[in-house]
């Protein structure tokens, strides 16, 4: 693992009717256009979803989050060094 410093961080409401492993996903989601659009090409995204996690890590996805991890997943190729966290 990597370590290093805490170049961003975002807090984000999000207005819809999610559970908490929809918004657990959407967060990741959210975390990586972020990171995307500051600059910043290495990082590591936590989480609190065990479910999320393991499905980022290639594990088999909760249905409800199926597009959303597989969109994660895709936008990860284009970051240097990308590494999830469960906390």
């Amino acid at each position: 693992m990597k370590k290093g410093r805490v170049v961003a961080a975002l807090s984000k409401k999000i207005h819809a009717p999610l559970g908490v492993v929809e918004a657990e996903a959407k967060a990741f989601e959210m975390g990586l256009q972020f990171a995307k659009d500051v600059g910043v090409r290495d990082l590591i995204l936590e989480g609190g979803s065990l479910n999320v996690y393991r499905a980022l890590l290639g594990s088999s996805p909760p249905p409800s989050v199926d597009a959303v991890v597989i969109g994660v997943q895709k936008a990860c190729s284009e970051f240097h060094y990308i590494g999830f966290s469960h906390v």
